[in-house]
């Protein structure tokens, strides 16, 4: 959970779910190191529940984008409120080696420093070396 905070990427494998009022038309995902979209589900004008299958997964840049299909657009639905579900699954499948290595030194860390008191030690807040493994991870805000 430390890691996930500290380099704003999804690391272990979790389904998520962005709710939205109507398509856009390229939506931006909210979660990063997006892997698959399970469903993308909306409702119609006539207020049906539909399932859209056709659309693209552009996982090329920091953020993933969905649009879609080239020469389609998306499907017209009743703009109410939360109306387009889409669910996805993001995270490694397989943790990278240097944020394995971030969790260990921080939990030595954590476990020498298990006291709730300090006597003549100075204690950072990351241990420099978990920061510099992360930082190659580590996704600034756009």
């Amino acid at each position: 959970q430390f890691a996930e905070n500290f380099t704003n990427i999804s690391i272990l494998d979790t389904e998520s779910i962005d709710k939205l009022n109507d398509f856009e038309s390229e939506i931006t995902l909210k979660k990063q190191n997006v892997q698959s979209i399970a469903s993308i589900t909306y409702y119609d004008t006539d207020g049906a529940q539909q399932t859209q299958a056709d659309y693209f997964l552009d996982t090329r840049e920091i953020k993933a984008i969905l649009m879609p299909v080239y020469d389609n657009s998306w499907p017209d639905t009743n703009k109410n409120y939360e109306n387009v579900v889409i669910t996805y699954q993001s995270g490694y499948t397989s943790i990278p080696e240097g944020i394995d290595q971030a969790g260990l030194i921080l939990i030595g860390s954590m476990y020498d420093q298990r006291e709730n008191h300090i006597t003549a030690v100075s204690i950072n807040s990351v241990p420099l070396s978990a920061e510099y493994l992360l930082n190659q991870y580590k996704i600034h805000a756009l």
